[in-house]
């Protein structure tokens, strides 16, 4: 595992997770009104169509924010809810394609790119983003991850 890994596979984690939310989200007739993508200091920021798209700058967490007064039914929530941590499974899924095809090393004997050590600190990231992501619990901001959404829409629990 490199340490370059470990970092383009958190921001990967994140991004990807996110999106998924996103996608989730419009399957299930979510508009979302911003999706942002880091904490703190703003970066860039674009639309697109309705939708603000934000990079900050630590890369440390994220969020999808539906557009105010959005009611789902519980079917429609959980598939938003679930969104991210499918788009985590996806990206996994495509690179353990990625790492059985691709070759060791690219580059010079002694240089290079570890494109399997690569690959792997990012898979190894999107395992760890997704079982922290499934834990049911509330952040200190008073938010709840997407495990605790989960885990209330599964067993009919109260927030």
């Amino acid at each position: 595992m490199t340490l370059l890994g470990v970092f383009v596979g958190i921001v990967m984690a994140i991004a990807v997770h996110e999106l998924g939310h996103f996608i989730f989200g419009r399957m299930a007739g979510v508009r979302t009104e911003r999706i942002v993508i880091g904490e703190g200091p703003l970066l860039w920021r674009t639309r697109l169509g309705a939708t603000a798209l934000e990079l900050r700058l630590l890369p440390t967490g994220g969020y999808v924010m539906p557009e105010a007064g959005t009611t789902l039914s519980r079917g429609r929530e959980l598939l938003f809810s679930a969104g991210g941590v499918l788009g985590n499974l996806a990206l996994m899924i495509a690179i353990s394609a990625f790492h059985h095809f691709s070759p060791e090393r690219v580059g010079p004997p002694t240089g290079g790119i570890n494109w399997r050590g690569l690959y792997s600190s990012i898979y190894l990231m999107q395992l760890y983003f997704i079982v922290t992501t499934l834990w049911p619990r509330r952040y200190a901001d008073g938010n709840a991850s997407d495990g605790h959404h989960l885990w209330r829409l599964i067993f009919n629990r109260s927030q």
